[in-house]
């Protein structure tokens, strides 16, 4: 696996902690060696430095090889060429992107997001106007959400069209949010769409966690 892939694992990573890991070293390998003075030289906390060492000498890449082959997870990372450019032209784009699905380098895509306290108009504005982008071949992508999102997702695949999900957690069967969309997200896949996030599998998705 890539470094970017396994450190997405370590609980609560920032920007700034893969910055400092992946820019210093090539491999998980280098990574698995590295030393407390090192990762103080990066200006982490203490706690943070020594819950570091602790996950990197026990994590189990077996383990989580196994699950992603088993859920049919795969991970694209920021030197992939298929990792999407516009995503990586953001602030701090994530270094790994966990998927099920196709994700494209380039694509014509918009945004839909919205309320999950709707109104029926809002339903059939966003029905309207998303089946008239679908089927004019660009890209819907949402949040798999109650309400808007969820309406956006459904009127794409109706017009036969291309979504993408982005998750607030990972895509793992148990952590789909809302767990009644995990049919709709299949679907999505099934479709030739994607769903993707930030986060490694077994990531509970939290209010904080939402992009």
């Amino acid at each position: 696996m890539e470094k970017e892939a396994i450190l997405s694992y370590f609980p609560n990573i920032t920007n700034k902690k893969f910055k400092d890991l992946c820019s210093n070293y090539n491999s998980w390998q280098e990574i698995k060696n590295i030393t407390a003075s090192e990762l103080n030289s990066f200006g982490w906390k203490k706690e943070r430095v020594q819950s570091f060492l602790d996950w990197k000498d026990n994590i189990n890449l077996n383990e989580i090889d196994n699950q992603l082959k088993q859920e049919e997870i795969e991970y694209t990372t920021i030197s992939d060429p298929n990792y999407p450019d516009l995503l990586a032209e953001i602030h701090d784009p994530p270094y790994c992107l966990f998927k099920k699905g196709k994700l494209k380098s380039k694509e014509f895509a918009l945004g839909v997001v919205g309320t999950r306290k709707y109104s029926q108009y809002g339903k059939q504005v966003t029905h309207k106007l998303v089946k008239e982008m679908a089927r004019a071949g660009i890209t819907i992508v949402s949040g798999l959400a109650y309400g808007i999102d969820s309406f956006a997702h459904n009127a794409t695949l109706e017009a036969g069209g291309r979504t993408i999900a982005v998750l607030g957690g990972g895509i793992d069967k148990n952590n789909i949010y809302p767990a009644e969309h995990r049919d709709l997200a299949q679907q999505i896949v099934y479709s030739g769409g994607a769903v993707v996030t930030e986060y490694s599998p077994g990531t509970e998705p939290t209010k904080y966690t939402f992009p």
